[in-house]
Parts: structure tokens; C-alpha cells; sequence
């Protein structure tokens, strides 16, 4: 599961951050 995590987390800082909201409200 961390796989998943570090995934995430790469995918988050190329959105910038501003689109993590939008995730979380999904």
C-alpha cells in the first residue's frame, strides 16, 4: 500500500495542490 501512497503523493505535486480539494470532495 505505500506504493499507492508515494503514487498519490507524486501525482498531488504535479497538480500543484489546488486540485486536492476537489479530489477530497469527490
Amino acid at each position: 500500500m505505500q506504493d499507492f501512497e508515494m503514487l498519490r503523493n507524486q501525482i498531488i505535486k504535479l497538480v500543484g495542490g489546488s486540485s486536492i480539494q476537489d479530489i477530497e470532495s469527490s
